[in-house]
């Protein structure tokens, strides 16, 4: 699975990202 950096800076799961 490929993690994306959210707006606050933390790694998140590209799953959990809308």
């Amino acid at each position: 699975k490929k993690k994306k950096v959210d707006t606050d800076g933390i790694e998140d799961d590209c799953s959990s990202v809308p």
